[in-house]
């Protein structure tokens, strides 16, 4: 196992003095022997002509740590919410307020509502201006069961007639909503019942559970409070759902928009409608920014930045979308955007994220991560002057995540494929003239650097010059750990593991990953090749793979490959492939394409059928989009025979006949995202034509496969097969 430490939280704050800075932060690590460790850290760091000089440090070991969500106040820091649910000796949900790590009170909400909803598409927790109220998001309560039946009792006599005036559960029949088929939001949602907003006044413990909205779950709720709390409003997104609920997670191009009402559920409207989330009150409380999408077509990528206009009443373009990287810095759509900027491609906004600025307290200025081309940056808006600034480096040095902003103070992880998260602050500072925004970082921790090396590959996919990337990772030299795979260090003996990305419209960053630390440990370089359809290049690069499944992405891929056999950097007969999700879609197709140069492919809940999946997913509309048809949510096509044939021809699935190498395929028994039966079909295929094919099925698992047991045979079954596949 990798014992890279992973930050979980991390804030910076001034103490006492303005050059001096405390970081806490709290840090996991996973020890050799698969158990984790957490700690709470503490460092106060004195700031002098742009160094950082450690003054104090504490650490203390947090024996059965949880993590829960949680806020401060926006108006008093040391004000905490936090959501924390139990599970002995019975489920219970309780809001804890805590002051200066003191408990204020603890709120028992069990009868009130479901579990919290927690995660980035609906989970969200606001606190109000006067901080005597807090919004967020929670399951609707559940639907009584049946009542107790009496001994001898007619139950149908016992009710009278059955009309459907009768509500509640009465003997021996539940309420009749309880086992009504409402549907859910798809993969990793389950069993989740309809979200609601629920306000709680914490001085009374007084609960209000927002009512319904027909054909809207809402979600990510943030309170604006203007000119006391009689005015307060609560804005949401809204995720629309007329005729059914399409997957959310990783799709940001379905039907949401942005909503607001009163505390009370009342006066609601819609200030946009079409594809939109995470909406944040601007500091001023003067507007409201947000990420809208494109709906339709790729499931990711095409993000803009909106600000809707409180006074006003409408909706305006702050950061557009980018066709292409810009060759210089520009102003598009009034705001100015750095030398190659890409375009925005995040999921979501920090739950707080202004910066304040001593002596510039009126600029607005939001911090966000993006990702640019193959790494992960941070980026700076100042929505008054419409600036757009760019924090972290681009030059292909790191990738690196936002963790917190406090006033002018940020913390971020930087890492690289050979060096795990390390934790820096920085400080920024403000310029009135341009209206630039500079953030100065400080190291606060290091990284142990490993035996691993890698360099970006750029140019060698596309014959038409498009900026599109590859990464490849391998050990620096041979070890006692390499010995199985690699020993002689010459680089044009060592196994080589293909690895893209899934999506398609994701991407591989320059950022550490533990799961390709583990395989280059071993032995194994690995190349991951951001193909066309990749986000992080622009729309042109993003759009140019849709209708070109089948034949654009395998060329690149194969194309990259033969790059890294060519410049020596690999053994082209000890090549194997691994593909997550749509990852595994191209494995598939060069396994029949290309019978005996991938000498073993492992497949992780693969698409292989696409006309199976065009009724089976939680997503159908990505079957027709991916393809290049249209889809629309409100009236969703038929699968004709022309659509059909058209499907089938693009899948891996009618090419099974046709593999010769030994195939590994790995499922999680409860993927709503790529339901496992098209890819059992896919294994009856190769295993009547004689391939030698191996499938695992993991239960009580999705479509990322993660649990502790999945993961960990995931990864020493592939091996193992890998293995036995050089020895063919």
């Amino acid at each position: 196992m990798d014992n890279a430490a992973q930050f979980v939280s991390a804030t910076a704050k001034h103490d006492g003095k303005q050059n001096l800075v405390t970081v806490e932060y709290i840090a996991q690590d996973n020890s050799v022997d698969g158990s984790l460790s957490t700690t709470s850290n503490s460092k106060s760091l004195y700031i002098r002509d742009f160094r950082a000089t450690e003054v104090t440090s504490n650490k203390q070991a947090l024996a059965n740590y949880k993590s829960y969500t949680s806020l401060s106040s926006p108006c008093n820091p040391s004000l905490v919410a936090t959501l924390r649910s139990e599970t002995t000796p019975n489920i219970a949900h309780f809001v804890d307020v805590w002051s200066n790590d003191e408990l204020l009170k603890s709120i028992d909400v069990s009868d009130k509502h479901g579990s919290f909803y927690e995660d980035q598409a609906f989970g969200g927790l606001s606190w109000s201006s006067d901080n005597d109220r807090i919004v967020y998001t929670a399951e609707r309560a559940e639907y009584k069961e049946s009542a107790p039946v009496a001994p001898n009792l007619d139950t149908l006599a016992d009710i009278g007639d059955i009309t459907d005036d009768i509500e509640g559960a009465v003997a021996g029949a539940a309420n009749p909503r309880r086992y009504q088929f409402e549907g859910d939001w798809g993969e990793s949602y389950k069993g989740k019942r309809a979200s609601a907003l629920v306000v709680l006044n914490i001085s009374s413990g007084t609960v209000c559970i927002l009512p319904p909205i027909e054909g809207v779950s809402p979600g990510q709720p943030q309170f604006l409070s203007v000119n006391g709390a009689d005015t307060d409003r609560i804005v949401f997104t809204g995720y629309q759902y007329k005729p059914r609920k399409y997957g959310v997670l990783y799709c940001h191009n379905h039907p949401s928009g942005i909503y607001m009402c009163n505390v009370d559920g009342s006066n609601l409207n819609c200030i946009y409608s079409g594809a939109a989330r995470s909406p944040r009150i601007t500091p001023s409380k003067r507007g409201i920014v947000f990420l809208a999408h494109v709906l339709g077509g790729p499931h990711t990528g095409r993000s803009t930045v909106m600000y809707y206009d409180l006074a006003k009443g409408g909706s305006h373009i702050l950061v557009s979308e980018i066709k292409r990287p810009l060759e210089k810095q520009q102003t598009i759509s009034g705001t100015v955007l750095p030398k190659g900027f890409p375009g925005i491609y995040t999921n979501i906004f920090p739950e707080q994220p202004w910066v304040q600025i001593d002596r510039h307290q009126q600029q607005e200025i939001l911090v966000f991560n993006s990702i640019w081309r193959s790494a992960d940056v941070i980026l700076t808006l100042d929505i008054n002057n419409r600036v757009l600034n760019l924090q972290t480096p681009t030059d292909n040095t790191s990738s690196n995540s936002l963790l917190g902003i406090n006033g002018n103070l940020l913390v971020r992880a930087t890492s690289t494929p050979a060096q795990p998260d390390a934790l820096m602050f920085g400080k920024a500072n403000y310029d009135a003239q341009s209206h630039d925004v500079t953030v100065y970082w400080y190291p606060v921790t290091q990284s142990v650097r490993r035996n691993i090396s890698w360099r970006l590959i750029s140019g060698n996919i596309d014959e038409d010059g498009s900026a599109l990337e590859s990464i490849l990772v391998y050990p620096t030299k041979p070890t006692q750990q390499t010995r199985y795979f690699w020993n002689d260090g010459n680089p044009a003996t060592r196994p080589l593991i293909v690895r893209p990305h899934g999506g398609p419209h994701g991407v591989s960053t320059i950022g550490y990953n533990s799961r390709i630390a583990r395989l280059v440990g071993l032995g194994f370089g690995v190349l991951l090749v951001n193909y066309s359809g990749s986000i992080g290049y622009g729309q042109d690069a993003l759009l140019r793979l849709i209708g070109h499944l089948d034949t654009t992405a395998t060329a690149e891929i194969h194309n990259s490959v033969k790059h890294i056999h060519d410049s020596g950097d690999a053994d082209p007969h000890k090549t194997v492939f691994y593909g997550d999700s749509f990852g595994g879609y191209p494995g598939a197709l060069l396994a029949s394409k290309y019978p005996g140069f991938y000498r073993g492919i492992v497949l992780s809940n693969p698409i292989v059928d696409f006309c199976e999946l065009a009724v089976l997913s939680d997503i159908p509309n990505y079957f027709w989009e991916e393809l290049g048809h249209d889809y629309l949510f409100q009236s969703p096509p038929d699968l004709t025979p022309e659509i059909y044939a058209k499907m089938w021809q693009a899948s891996p699935a009618r090419l099974a006949n046709k593999v010769r190498d030994p195939v590994l395929i790995v499922l999680g028994a409860e993927d709503r995202r790529i339901p496992n039966q098209q890819a059992l079909s896919y294994y009856y295929r190769l295993k009547t034509a004689n391939v030698p094919v191996q499938c695992k099925l993991y239960p009580n698992v999705g479509h990322s496969l993660i649990s502790a047991d999945a993961e960990l045979d995931v990864f020493v079954s592939s091996v193992r097969f890998f293995a036995a596949s050089f020895k063919r």
